[in-house]
């Protein structure tokens, strides 16, 4: 399973000297397995995906692609999505339908004159769209596992099972229980439920916009801290965890000190998930399971 982040950040682009390192695009990740490309949410890290894509194979047979909801730094990458303009390109897209509209009709919703030049129906890929809900389904030889995140919109996280292995992305997604006055969340049936989600995944990426002090200002916002999300993983038995969604103001500086300052409190626990924070055009190839 090859795996890559095309885009780490949250809400709205934030290109900069200031965030080179971790990445100013907004949600999006490349999935390889079993000879299957996946792509999970299209922000404006789908577009140099797009490009790369086309340089690798100029001509992409099919693809698959995971929206886990409609907000725009989910979709906004899509009209400069390069594939989409090949008229032999086929290309599979999934996402939550809510009581508004259908997937589909969301992401013409983004397109329509009054916000963009050109139409979705003017694509010239072959474009099939798929209503989801919580559940599962496959792709050729690979398990998707959808299931509702606590966002503000209709909001799917994605399990992703194939050669072994155990992916979930869980990205936006904010805690059901509240903030004690220690400052820690009071985890409820609810958050438990989403620890069973995950449960024993090798990779999780996860959601982690704020801090448990900045979560106070901006609870109901739909996202999760920094804390939240390690907690969830030590409960579920995570290997793995990838903190994303990184919060606009957030400089390289700042998540290089809240990286290390986890890492050094994990080491001191003996604790042995490993956590990282998602970068830019960071890539993992990770070994068949045996």
């Amino acid at each position: 399973m090859y795996i890559k982040f095309w885009g780490t950040r949250g809400s709205i682009p934030s290109p900069g000297g200031d965030t080179l390192k971790y990445g100013g695009n907004t949600s999006c990740v490349e999935i390889q397995a079993d000879d299957s490309l996946i792509i999970i949410d299209c922000g404006t890290g789908i577009r140099p995906l797009g490009i790369d894509l086309l340089k690798r194979k100029p001509e992409i047979e099919e693809g698959h692609i995971l929206i886990s909801h409609t907000h725009w730094d989910h979709i906004q990458g899509i009209p400069f999505f390069s594939p989409f303009l090949c008229t032999d390109s086929k290309w599979h897209i999934y996402g939550p339908e809510n009581m508004r509209s259908s997937i589909k009709d969301a992401l013409k919703g983004q397109m329509e004159i009054d916000y963009f030049p050109i139409s979705l129906r003017e694509l010239k890929a072959n474009i099939d769209f798929h209503d989801i809900s919580e559940g599962s389904f496959n792709i050729n030889n690979i398990k998707i596992t959808s299931a509702f995140l606590n966002h503000t919109s209709l909001t799917c996280g994605f399990k992703i099972e194939a050669e072994g292995l155990v992916l979930v992305y869980s990205c936006d997604h904010e805690p059901y229980g509240k903030l004690n006055g220690s400052g820690e969340f009071e985890l409820t049936d609810l958050d438990m439920k989403h620890a069973e989600f995950i449960k024993d995944a090798d990779i999780v990426i996860h959601d982690s916009q704020y801090t448990n002090e900045e979560y106070k200002k901006h609870e109901g916002w739909g996202h999760s801290t920094h804390k939240y999300a390690i907690e969830i993983c030590k409960i579920a038995n995570v290997k793995q965890l990838f903190l994303t969604h990184h919060d606009p103001s957030r400089t390289d500086k700042d998540l290089d000190k809240i990286i290390e300052k986890i890492q050094l409190e994990l080491t001191k626990e003996n604790c042995k998930l490993e956590v990282l924070g998602a970068m830019e055009n960071q890539s993992i190839k990770l070994p068949e399971n045996k």
